[in-house]
Order: structure tokens, then sequence, then C-alpha cells
């Protein structure tokens, strides 16, 4: 909540102190609490320590359609808004609650921090541990969990025969978080640039996308029955590699391209459920702390190569001035 509070106040701390500096260090520190305040890890063990294998992949696809459901939350959001804080006369924009700039892009943070702080009462004063996790039933430290010593990550890694598989499947993971990231990443200019698209076009589509992965669980949940997590996931790849390709030969045909992106970001997430259920086999208690790490590095990878494909075509205004200078 305090992150998200932090990142809606800095186009008024610029306002107010003149400082564009300021208002970058305001939204940067918003920004690192938020990844700081993550319950990726938690939530990630939750599903290898107190779901039963044979259910996993069912409880890992519901886990990633929740998380893309409020990511899809995020573009309606701030789409709707952009409606209702569009103009009030015609000539001045709405765009001020008190002293606070408020407009499409602040707030949802606004929004989101006050969810943020129920979510956290909630989960004080509500939340308790799974039964089967505090039994050690299914692989936790609990009671009745074996004495033997759990390896740590680094041991996981580097030893014992699982070590190659896990290396490979955690690729896996750096592979579809680079994916998702591109194509979010590059959705608003890609879409604005090629298409005309506008703010509330691009986040009722990146809405769409995103909601979709609700119905995907539940293909996953029924496929999980008949098929194994190998299988699943040779099928997930599949459909990323396809719509990653489309996506990038589809630009002059925007039905197409949206297709494309939609398979690209469900292929992606149903890969990040088949995976989370086998490093969970592998990894057990780890399993979360290894797949949002290496999760962290694919979105990092995906950011890095948005920033390289577009400061490519635009150049930054100080090397514009330096060669006009020349």
């Amino acid at each position: 909540g305090a992150g998200q509070l932090l990142y809606a106040l800095a186009p008024s701390v610029a306002r107010s102190s003149g400082s564009a500096r300021a208002a970058q260090g305001c939204a940067l520190l918003g920004r690192a609490l938020l990844g700081l305040g993550s319950t990726e890890p938690v939530n990630r063990r939750y599903i290898g320590e107190a779901v039963p294998p044979s259910k996993r992949i069912a409880a890992a696809a519901k886990f990633v359609a929740a998380g893309a459901t409020g990511m899809g939350c995020g573009p309606l959001l701030s789409g709707l808004l952009s409606f209702l804080l569009a103009r009030d006369d015609g000539a001045r924009p709405r765009d001020h609650v008190f002293e606070l700039k408020v407009d499409s892009t602040v707030a949802p943070a606004l929004l989101l921090s006050v969810a943020w702080c129920l979510l956290a009462f909630y989960v004080a004063s509500a939340f308790r541990e799974p039964p089967a996790r505090a039994s050690g039933a299914y692989g936790a430290v609990g009671a009745e969990a074996p004495a033997r010593r759990q390896r740590s990550a680094s041991e996981l890694l580097t030893e014992g025969a699982e070590a190659a598989p896990l290396r490979a499947a955690l690729f896996g993971v750096v592979a579809f978080e680079a994916a998702c990231e591109v194509f979010l990443g590059s959705t608003s200019a890609v879409s604005s640039l090629a298409f005309g698209w506008q703010a509330h076009d691009i986040g009722a589509f990146l809405g769409v996308v995103c909601l979709l992965t609700m119905p995907l669980s539940k293909m996953v949940e029924a496929a999980a029955a008949t098929f194994d997590d190998r299988e699943i996931l040779f099928a997930a790849t599949a459909a990323t590699a396809g719509g990653a390709l489309a996506l990038a030969t589809a630009t002059g045909f925007a039905y197409v391209w949206a297709a494309a992106g939609g398979a690209l970001f469900l292929g992606a997430s149903t890969m990040e459920s088949a995976l989370m259920s086998l490093i969970g086999e592998w990894a057990k208690r780890d399993a979360g702390v290894l797949v949002t790490l290496f999760g962290a590095g694919g979105r990092l990878v995906g950011d890095g190569v948005v920033f390289a494909a577009f400061a490519a075509d635009h150049p930054c205004a100080s090397d514009v001035a330096v060669r006009g200078r020349r």
C-alpha cells in the first residue's frame, strides 16, 4: 500500500517541489516497496507444500489466473478513468482532487493503495496457515515431516540427479517471463503507432487478454486429469512460440496482431502453471523462491529487450542535441 501511494504521489511531488528528480526518486522508492512487498514466493511455497502433487498444476493455474486477473484490472481501470477524468468543461482537464494531481495514470495507484491496506488488515486479522502445510502432509517442515535435511536452493541447482531438469525448468521460467514482459511492455507503443489505438482501446485489450486466464485455468485443470505436466508444458510452449512469431510478423493487421498477442500471453501463462508444478516436485519448499527469482530475471531480460528496441528507433534527446550542436 505504501509503495502504491508513493507511486501515485510522484506527479504531485514534481509540481510542488519543481524538481523532476524528486518525483523520480519518489516513484522509484514506491516501485522498490512494491517489489519488496510481493507475496509471490509465499503463495508459490504454499502451493508446493499444502497441495497434493496430483492437484498442484490445477492450483498453479488458478494462482496464475488470479495474478493475471489482477494485472488485467489495471489497464481496464486506467481506461475507465481516462474517460471519467477526461475534461469537465471542454477546456480544462479535471485532474486535481484538492491539491493532489489525479489522472488516469495516478488514480489506479491510489485505489490500489487502499485495496492493499484492506488486504493487509484481512491477512493480519483472519489469515490462518493451511492445515496440510502445518502438519507437513505434502513435504512441509512440520510436526510429522521427515527428519532428513532439506537441501538448499544452491545445492538443488548444482547437485543431484534433478539438477539438470531443474535448471532447464528455471530457464523456461526466464523465457516465459521475458516473453510476457516484451508483449506487455511493447503493446502500448506498437498498438498506438501501428493501429492508432487510444488509451481506452489498449486498456480494454490488455484487460480482456488477462481475464481470459480465468477460463484457461479451468481448461488446464481439466487437461491435467488426462495429460501429464510435460505434455501440457510442450503444448503451452508451442502456443507461446507461435504467438511470438506471429506477433513479430503481423504488425500490419490489428486483429491478427491481437490474436497473436493473446496466444503468446495465454500460452506463457500455461507454461508458468506447468513449470511451477514441475519445479515443486524437485525443489519442494524452495520452489516459490526459485520461480520468483528467475521470473524477476526474465522480466529484466524482457524490459531490456523493449528498451533496446525503442532506443534504437528513438535516440534520446541528449544525443539529438549533441548532433545538432555539431
